[in-house]
């Protein structure tokens, strides 16, 4: 448990001291509360999750400085993930220790780098942005003399949690019950080859590899492909990957064309007044399954973009803006609901998790940027039961030629065998080619339900032929 960290590494100012440093991190530590989190855990085995006060936790306790100052820049990559990998043996969340800053100094006339490692409960992949501008901001005013100004107005993470269990057993979100008991009701066939076994798929580094797709393919894919076809980012890598899962299915004779994934998002949705998650650190993450029911394809068609694409790509962004709050009632009435946990716990799980991380701004040499080549606060948790027999994290890096898309996919053996993981993984992006490709037709594009918020009764058909009447006149 006290493994289950995600970190975070930036570039160091040249002449960065120690002093300074554990002054900054003196002021992450007092500004966010779940940097301060200590775990309880009672007779009966249950636990529970406490704040220590401001200043309770020093932060010269959670600083090591590691001498890299003859250390090469191409010989520091590896050096960097030894000695993370060394810091999460002394995380500790019965001790309040959840935060372990590393850094690694080269020198006053080399930029050195520091290494954030947080233990999981404490951060997700947004507050990773709201602790990089903190850590920019306080290095200013450390720079210039000033003492850094607290914050104010910030929603903290217990009233949320707060508001959430309330949430749950609300009518309103009571109505969601029987959709989300649709979605996981029906039996999926197995996307590898056998089930999943919490005993023994456990998570392993060396079950990972990490594809990145090119920089004029993802440029297409972040701005004249959601325009031409009146999608999201997102709802295009879902149609590829979609795309991609059931075209293995029905090569091995599956023919129904159904997915299931389970999708995850930053779940810090606007569904409260008066709450203001912008600047709250914390692990907010939403977890919720989709079915995408793509039926039988034409696989030529699709392989050079017809129709069949976009037609797919419908289907998906259709199914997707369906879930009220971008599916975070699945967790509320899955988790804090024990009246609609029960049902939603006899349904299917799925064996495909698909986590879209966002856009990270690298490869530049200012202060405090991030270092993409160490990973982006993707999860660590070797020992632990895989939640699925693939799963996939990908993020957008800004590097200085371009964009790439990059997707870490990590795979259990015994369900799902490396040659296939990777398989799936080139179908996913040449599918994404198929798609930017779709988006040159003269024909592509077209309007779902969703798009015709005056007329919410239109159906996709209805839509479609309206749309061929239009184009005919």
């Amino acid at each position: 448990m006290d493994r289950f960290n995600q970190s975070l590494t930036l570039t160091a100012p040249k002449g960065l001291g120690l002093g300074t440093l554990v002054a900054l991190v003196q002021q992450l530590l007092d500004r966010h509360d779940t940097l301060r989190l200590r775990m309880q855990i009672a007779s009966s085995g249950e636990w529970k999750l406490t704040a220590l006060p401001v200043g309770a936790v020093d932060a010269a306790r959670c600083v090591t400085r590691i001498d890299t100052r003859a250390v090469d820049d191409a010989d520091l990559v590896p050096r960097v993930a030894q000695e993370i990998d060394a810091a999460r043996d002394r995380m500790s969340l019965e001790q309040g220790h959840v935060l372990q800053v590393l850094w690694f100094d080269s020198g006053a006339r080399r930029q050195g780098r520091v290494a954030f490692v947080a233990h999981h409960v404490a951060v997700d992949g947004v507050s990773w942005r709201i602790l990089t501008a903190d850590v920019q901001a306080v290095w200013q005013a450390l720079g210039t003399g000033r003492t850094p100004e607290p914050e104010t107005g910030r929603t903290s993470f217990r009233r949320w949690a707060t508001l959430l269990a309330a949430e749950a057993h609300s009518a309103h979100r009571g109505t969601e019950l029987p959709s989300w008991t649709h979605t996981v009701s029906a039996e999926v066939p197995l996307l590898g080859r056998a089930p999943l076994d919490p005993l023994r798929d456990l998570e392993r580094r060396d079950r990972r590899f990490t594809l990145e797709l090119p920089t004029g393919t993802t440029e297409m894919l972040l701005t004249s492909v959601p325009t031409a076809l009146n999608a999201q980012f997102h709802e295009v890598l879902l149609t590829g990957l979609a795309l991609a899962a059931v075209q293995r299915q029905q090569r091995r004779g599956r023919t129904d064309g159904t997915l299931l994934v389970e999708l995850e998002g930053h779940g810090r949705e606007e569904i409260f007044d008066d709450v203001d998650l912008s600047r709250t650190v914390g692990w907010f993450t939403s977890l919720f399954p989709a079915r995408f029911q793509l039926g039988t394809l034409d696989w030529q068609d699709v392989e050079q973009g017809g129709p069949a694409v976009g037609t797919a790509l419908k289907h998906v962004k259709q199914t997707l803006r369906r879930m009220a709050d971008k599916g975070l009632g699945y967790g509320l009435l899955r988790y804090l609901n024990p009246a609609t946990a029960t049902e939603l716990a006899k349904g299917s799980r799925a064996e495909l998790g698909f986590n879209y991380l966002g856009r990270f701004a690298t490869g530049n040499t200012s202060d405090w940027s991030i270092m993409p080549e160490h990973g982006v606060g993707l999860d660590d948790a070797p020992g632990l039961p895989m939640a699925h027999a693939l799963e996939v994290n990908a993020a957008v890096y800004d590097q200085p030629d371009g964009p790439v898309l990059s997707a870490t996919w990590s795979w259990a053996d015994a369900a799902m065998p490396a040659r296939e993981a990777r398989a799936l993984a080139e179908s996913w992006f040449r599918m994404l080619t198929v798609l930017t490709a779709h988006a040159k037709r003269p024909d592509a594009g077209g309007l779902t339900p969703s798009d015709v918020a005056l007329l919410p009764s239109m159906s996709q058909a209805e839509i479609d032929d309206l749309e061929a009447e239009l184009r005919a006149w």
